[in-house]
């Protein structure tokens, strides 16, 4: 699995830098709401919670407010680190290989992360194995055929890019998960909103300008993004779903 460490000797501005800070997180509270209001309603209160590349752990925190017990994972340790909860671990960890016990979760949480793996499908296992019956999955991931997604990572990379992550075809991503998870709520976010907050940055216009064009913008997307044949051009893919039983999971991994 790769790592963030020695990007800077690339030069590659931080995350965000290109952007204008107001206009990212106005379009984030748009679009990571809805995301985060559906991930609380999924994921079952009671008993632990994984995280699946933690970071600095500013989800896990977030999640910690609402359920039991969360337990997150990165490759490294982060150069600049929340304090934790008491209900809150943060733990050093390959995501291909797992130091825990089967069915040990009730819920998995993998925000960005898959598409980091030298072997997703490893990763996905993992997850399962480390599932038990009936756990809930969150899966949210990169696409890899948006065209303004495709172009920022060639020409603008940031510190949180690495050379050999891989986003995802959208069936390609489902096949992975429903290998061992059922999902029954997938969603598309982002067709070009994303480049909105980077030309923003230059443009001098005034707030609610800035908005009502977002908005605007984000509003046709959804419209968009309901009809099938333009799902797959979407920037990130939001999965949730729920652990097959193991006569259904290994019928689906094997096939017909």
């Amino acid at each position: 699995m790769e790592v963030y460490s020695g990007k800077r000797q690339q030069n590659r501005p931080d995350w965000g830098e290109q952007w204008d800070t107001e206009s990212w997180y106005f379009l984030r509270r748009l679009t990571d709401g809805q995301k985060e209001e559906s991930e609380l309603s999924h994921l079952p209160s009671e008993g632990p919670c994984l995280v699946v590349g933690v970071g600095g752990g500013y989800h896990s925190q977030i999640l910690s407010r609402h359920l039991s017990y969360v337990i997150g994972f990165d490759i490294a340790r982060p150069e600049h680190r929340l304090d934790l909860s008491p209900n809150c671990e943060r733990l050093v960890a390959d995501a291909e290989r797992l130091p825990f016990r089967d069915s040990s979760f009730t819920a998995i949480v993998c925000l960005g992360t898959l598409h980091h793996l030298p072997n997703p499908a490893v990763g996905v296992r993992e997850m399962n194995r480390v599932s038990a019956e009936n756990a809930a999955l969150v899966m949210h991931e990169p696409g890899l055929i948006n065209p303004i997604a495709l172009i920022s990572r060639k020409v603008l990379p940031t510190q949180i890019h690495t050379p050999g992550e891989r986003p995802f075809m959208l069936d390609e991503l489902r096949d992975l998960v429903t290998q061992f998870y059922e999902i029954y709520e997938e969603t598309e976010f982002h067709l070009v909103s994303l480049a909105l907050p980077v030309f923003f940055k230059k443009a001098r216009l005034p707030i609610k300008v800035k908005h009502v064009l977002i908005l605007a913008t984000v509003r046709l997307e959804d419209s968009i993004l309901r009809l099938k044949l333009f799902r797959g051009l979407a920037s990130s893919f939001f999965f949730l779903a729920q652990k097959k039983r193991r006569q259904q999971a290994e019928i689906g991994s094997y096939p017909a």
